[in-house]
């Protein structure tokens, strides 16, 4: 029996359980958030994992990622660091502080050398440096949700 994703009768480690099993006997599609202030870097992600066969949100600032993996509860957000008006750190952050999101992956991707340590501290779970090629996404994306290769034939 598939679960929705709205189902919030599951929470925290249970509902995480419950969809990572689901994704890997490859009877869910992976629900990844993908925030980036850049237009062509959100398009260039998005259009990637969707080909990937993911299901992909996105958001072009902290602020509203931060609503929609409340509402979403994705199985993974890739957030940007630097942008204009809530930034990735601070959005990470207030991920982490959440009990609905404070269990989803977050890879940190940013063209700020420096940011690797304080992206850390904010909570991401993986770190990327712009410009990254989105099958590198894509890898780390499946090393952390520990998806096989074969799954969604990436």
């Amino acid at each position: 029996m598939k679960t929705k994703r709205s189902d919030r009768r599951l929470y925290g480690a249970d509902r995480r359980e419950a969809r990572l099993s689901l994704l890997a006997a490859g009877e869910e599609r992976p629900l990844v958030l993908v925030v980036d202030d850049d237009l062509d870097a959100r398009t260039i992600y998005s259009t990637y994992m969707r080909a990937m066969g993911c299901d992909v949100f996105t958001a072009d600032d902290g602020r509203p990622a931060i609503d929609k993996a409340v509402d979403l509860l994705p199985d993974i957000i890739l957030m940007d660091l630097a942008m204009p008006r809530l930034n990735g750190w601070e959005a990470i952050r207030r991920l982490r502080e959440s009990s609905w999101t404070q269990l989803i992956p977050i890879i940190a991707i940013s063209a700020v050398p420096v940011s690797r340590e304080t992206a850390f501290k904010s909570g991401c779970d993986a770190y990327l440096t712009k410009p990254c090629e989105p099958q590198v996404v894509w890898s780390q994306i499946r090393a952390l949700l520990c998806l096989p290769s074969r799954v969604l034939g990436g």
